[in-house]
């Protein structure tokens, strides 16, 4: 799907489970991506923003142990106390969807790896000023996605760069106004949300360059891996072990290898 601002996004779109009905889960995707609007990304030197609240890169993202690892610090550089929900910090890495016609020009797009749930939380904390939240995250090398329409699942590599959005509100009450919007939604037809007045939080994005697993890897293990225009990080991910669909994925995985560079490092097993 894409968001206001024209970035591409792929859709944390939830997978069907025999414990919860789908339109439920899609009900509760659909209030979780409402209450925390996509955002415009700002120009800025890599790894650093100078907005109210700055998000700096204090390690450089580097492969450390079977992960990537990522150490932010995260700032409040107002006069007076900010709100940050949970978590309030998104990380999403690069992709490159395929074109469904012939001449068309790949397009970046993002698939979540870190923070969005199917779990609504509408908590936030106050941030006071001056002070700092130190995060320190690691990714797993790959993430899962799906493809409904060919019933196929695979995990792709993290490469490319790292997209991190992070969320804050300015106040109390614009956290509880929010909040209840949210709360409002869960009681109305999803026909009927324009009607509901939308409070999202404020935000700053930057992104960070993933370096390759080894010195010297070649020019294709620098750019994003291919996607196909339908292919979602599910959430929640019920599709991890499914042996059919993982068969038809590395199917499909092997097509898009013969048509893209093929990077000397690629991981082919997610465990």
């Amino acid at each position: 799907m894409g968001d206001s601002t024209g970035r591409e996004t792929l859709s944390a779109l939830p997978a069907q489970s025999s414990k919860t009905p789908r339109f439920t889960l899609i009900l509760l995707a659909c209030l979780m991506l409402q209450s925390f609007s996509f955002r415009l990304p700002t120009a800025q030197e890599p790894g650093h923003s100078a907005q109210l609240l700055s998000v700096h890169v204090t390690k450089p993202p580097h492969w450390e142990k079977g992960c990537l690892s990522l150490s932010l610090d995260r700032t409040n550089n107002a006069s007076f106390p900010i709100y940050i929900p949970a978590p309030g910090l998104d990380i999403y890495t690069s992709a490159s969807q395929v074109p469904d016609l012939a001449g068309a020009k790949e397009r970046e797009t993002w698939i979540p790896v870190y923070g969005i749930s199917d779990v609504l939380n509408m908590d936030a904390k106050p941030l006071g000023p001056r002070a700092t939240i130190h995060d320190e995250v690691c990714l797993s090398p790959t993430v899962g996605v799906e493809s409904r329409g060919r019933e196929a699942y695979r995990w792709i590599p993290l490469r490319g760069k790292l997209m991190i959005d992070t969320s804050y509100y300015l106040s109390e009450e614009d956290w509880k106004r929010n909040e209840a919007a949210v709360h409002e939604r869960l009681h109305t037809p999803p026909n009927q949300w324009d009607k509901i007045a939308h409070h999202p939080p404020e935000g700053t994005t930057i992104f960070a360059i993933i370096p390759c697993h080894e010195i010297g890897c070649n020019t294709a293990c620098q750019s994003p891996p291919p996607v196909l225009r339908g292919e979602n990080r599910p959430i929640p991910d019920v599709f991890h072990d499914n042996a059919e669909w993982i068969a038809r994925g590395k199917a499909l995985g092997l097509e898009l290898a013969i048509k893209s560079p093929t990077c000397s490092e690629d991981i082919t097993a997610p465990r």
